[in-house]
């Protein structure tokens, strides 16, 4: 199984279906050269007892900007175009992985205080 580590960048779905563009820290940490607009679109990984099928069930809201996120991929996908979001990981343990990405506010996507770099949102730092 390969798994990833990445920062939510835009939670604004237009599917509907709580996915996110993800940005993969130590492989897509140039913002210049890899712009948030290029970026992947990660599917949630549903519990059985809350599928959402024809609107029928349930769904969570999609991770806030700047959630460190674990993803997987299906064999499939060789070239890890479609990754799957299983958990969210405590930004602290991670910070030294987000080397050059820019900070991010979670209520507006903009720069801010709040990113890889800096403490969760709504939490202030030591």
């Amino acid at each position: 199984m390969y798994l990833e580590v990445v920062e939510v960048r835009d939670n604004r779905d237009p599917t509907g279906n709580n996915r996110v563009k993800v940005r993969a820290y130590n492989k897509e940490n140039n913002e210049q050269e890899i712009p948030d607009e290029g970026l992947r679109w990660a599917h949630p990984l549903m519990p059985v007892t809350d599928l959402t099928i024809n609107g029928i069930g349930t769904r969570p809201p999609a991770p806030l900007i700047g959630t460190v996120l674990l993803v997987t991929y299906l064999p499939e996908d060789t070239l890890k175009q479609s990754p799957i979001y299983i958990g969210g990981l405590v930004r602290s343990e991670i910070d030294e992985m987000a080397n050059g990405i820019q900070k991010r506010d979670p209520k507006t996507g903009g720069p801010g205080e709040n990113s890889a770099q800096g403490d969760m949102p709504g939490r202030k730092g030591p």
